[in-house]
């Protein structure tokens, strides 16, 4: 388990890491979360995705392309840029928090 995984968890939340090779096996988790989630204490309800760089823009595009069944509460991405997914947001859209440094020398922060 990660550092970030631990953290999340010592705050009273549930967190589950995954590896993924495509969008769809985000998909795939999602939809087994919401499916067996009761079991660890999650509520379907209100799951939230985090990626990091490459994780975070599959998390955005994953989110916006969502199935009602696959619906996510929240989006968290960090050093993803702006690349992709993160321009189609729209009003119907989970909410998004974006972070990154403001001397990334990658992304603009602005």
């Amino acid at each position: 388990m990660g550092l970030l995984t631990r953290s999340i968890s010592s705050w009273g939340y549930v967190a589950v890491p995954i590896n993924y090779k495509k969008q769809k096996d985000i998909g795939k988790a999602i939809k087994w979360l919401k499916k067996k989630g009761k079991k660890y204490g999650v509520d379907k309800d209100r799951i939230g995705i985090y990626g990091y760089s490459k994780g975070g823009r599959a998390s955005a595009a994953r989110a916006l392309k969502g199935k009602r069944k696959e619906e996510v509460a929240a989006v968290v991405i960090v050093a993803g840029g702006t690349s992709s997914g993160v321009r189609k947001i729209h009003a119907g859209a989970p909410p998004f928090l974006l972070i990154t440094a403001a001397d990334d020398p990658v992304v603009n922060a602005e």
